[in-house]
C-alpha cells in the first residue's frame, strides 16, 4: 500500500504535533455510521484550502486506503495505510514534513488503537446514527476526548430531518457535547465513494450542491472548533 514517510522509532511519546498541522481524527466506536465517508468527505475538502492535506488510515479494512485507489491515488490529499500500531511516528513525520491537515480515520471498537489516535488529535469528529445505539456508543469516544483533553464534536450522519427519530437524538446528545452540522441521507455520498469520489464531487449536481454545503458547513463547524480551543 502507497505510504508517505517512514517508519521512525517507536516509542511513547504522547506530546501533541507541532501546532501548524491540525489533526483531525473521525471516531466512532460503532461500526456503520460512516466514518469513512466522513474522513474521505473532509479531506477532500480541506484540499479545496490547502495543498498538503494527508489522510491516515487505522482501520484494518483499509476502506479509507482503498477509495483513495480508486480516486487514482490522488497527490492531495495523500494516505498513509496500515498505521494502526505507529500513527504517533507518521503523524510527527507529516508534521515535521510541514503537512497542513492530517485526517485520521480510526476502527470501530478497537479502543486501544484508537486511543493511540486521539493522543495526537487536535479535534476528534464524531459521527452518530439517530438510533439508540449509536447514541449510547458515543459514552466511551466522549470519555477518551475528556481524558485525553482532546476537543471533540458530534455530527449526526445519514439522517432524515422527517423521522422523529432524528429530532429525538439531537434532544439526546444535547449535553453530550457540541453538535456540529446534520449530514442528511443523500444517495450520492455513498455512490461517489465507490468510485474514489465524494458527495460534493457526484455527478448529479442538486445533490452534489447539497452535499457540499453540509461539507462546508461541517468543516467551517470544525475550523472554529480549533480555532476557539487554542
Amino acid at each position: 500500500m502507497p505510504r508517505i514517510g517512514g517508519n521512525g522509532r517507536r516509542g511513547q511519546d504522547i506530546r501533541k504535533p507541532a501546532l501548524r498541522t491540525k489533526v483531525i481524527v473521525v471516531a466512532s466506536t460503532k461500526g456503520g455510521v460512516g466514518k469513512t465517508t466522513v474522513a474521505a468527505c473532509l479531506a477532500v475538502r480541506a484540499a479545496n484550502d490547502s495543498p498538503r492535506v494527508a489522510m491516515i488510515d487505522m482501520d484494518p479494512q483499509g476502506s479509507l486506503a482503498q477509495w483513495w485507489i480508486r480516486r487514482g491515488m490522488s497527490v492531495n490529499p495523500r494516505i498513509i495505510a496500515d498505521a494502526e500500531h505507529h500513527v504517533r511516528e507518521e503523524v510527527d513525520q507529516l508534521s515535521r514534513q510541514g503537512w497542513d491537515y492530517i485526517f485520521i480515520d480510526s476502527p470501530p471498537a478497537m479502543i486501544d488503537v484508537i486511543e493511540r489516535a486521539f493522543m495526537c488529535a487536535s479535534f476528534v469528529v464524531v459521527p452518530v446514527k439517530a438510533s439508540s445505539l449509536d447514541i449510547l456508543a458515543v459514552d466511551a469516544i466522549i470519555d477518551l476526548c475528556r481524558y485525553h483533553r482532546v476537543t471533540y464534536g458530534l455530527v449526526i450522519n445519514d439522517a432524515e430531518l422527517r423521522w422523529k427519530i432524528t429530532a429525538g437524538a439531537i434532544e439526546a446528545l444535547a449535553d453530550a457535547g457540541p453538535l456540529l452540522a446534520t449530514i442528511l441521507h443523500r444517495s450520492v455520498y455513498v455512490s461517489a465513494m465507490t468510485v474514489g469520489k465524494t458527495g460534493p464531487e457526484s455527478s448529479d449536481a442538486k445533490q452534489a450542491a447539497e452535499a457540499a454545503d453540509e461539507i462546508d458547513d461541517l468543516w467551517l463547524q470544525i475550523m472554529a472548533q480549533m480555532d476557539g480551543s487554542k
